[in-house]
C-alpha cells in the first residue's frame, strides 16, 4: 500500500517523480529568477530513524488520538496525560519532516501541538510505504519520489510486537 499525498492542505499539486530526477530538480531550483532574485531553493528530505524515533515517542503519547505537543527542544508533552518523553534533539523540525511524508498533522499554524494519522501506525507496522524523499520549499512539497520506503529500510529499531498490537484509540499503554 501506498501513502496519498493529496491530503496536503497546501495550494501546491505534489508531483511524483523519479528518484534519480530529483538531483537534476534541485540543481535548477537554484536558478535565479527572471528578475535575477532567487525564486526558492527545493530541499529534499528523506525519512530516517530520527524521524522515525520522534513518530514512535509522538505516536506512544498519541494513543487516544490527542494532541502532543513538542517543545522547540528535545520534549514531547502529552495533552492530557502530561507524560513527558525525551526525543531526538530538534524533535519539532523532524515533526515537519514527518509532516511532509504524509504522517502527522498539526494543529494550526503556530501552535506546538500534532497529531499522528492513521497512515503512521500503518507505516510503523511495515503495512504502508512513504516516499523514499520529497522536495520542500517554504512547507510545500513540490515532489515526491516514485520510489517508496518501508519502516525496515529507515535503520529504526521498532518492538514489532507493540505496533502490531497497537489500535488507534483504543490501546491502553499501562503495560
Amino acid at each position: 500500500m501506498d501513502i496519498d499525498l493529496s491530503f496536503d492542505d497546501s495550494e501546491f499539486q505534489t508531483s511524483i517523480v523519479p528518484l534519480d530526477a530529483m538531483p537534476d530538480l534541485i540543481e535548477a531550483s537554484k536558478a535565479p529568477c527572471s528578475n535575477g532574485n532567487p525564486c526558492g531553493r527545493l530541499n529534499g528530505h528523506v525519512p530516517c530513524s530520527r524521524k522515525v524515533g520522534v513518530l514512535t515517542k509522538l505516536a506512544r503519547l498519541n494513543v487516544k488520538n490527542e494532541w502532543v505537543r513538542i517543545e522547540a527542544g528535545r520534549t514531547l508533552i502529552g495533552q492530557t496525560t502530561m507524560t513527558m518523553a525525551r526525543v531526538a534533539y530538534r524533535a519539532d523540525q523532524h515533526a515537519y519532516r514527518l509532516k511532509w511524508l504524509g504522517l502527522v498533522r498539526k494543529l494550526a499554524h503556530r501552535d506546538a501541538q500534532w497529531q499522528i494519522r492513521p497512515e503512521a501506525i500503518l507505516f510503523l507496522r511495515g503495512e504502508l510505504s512513504i516516499p523514499a524523499k520529497v522536495l520542500v520549499n517554504h512547507g510545500n512539497v513540490y515532489y515526491a519520489s516514485e520510489e517508496q520506503m518501508f519502516v525496515s529500510e529507515c535503520d529504526a529499531d521498532l518492538d514489532k510486537a507493540y505496533w502490531d498490537a497497537y489500535a488507534m484509540g483504543a490501546f491502553d499503554d499501562a503495560d
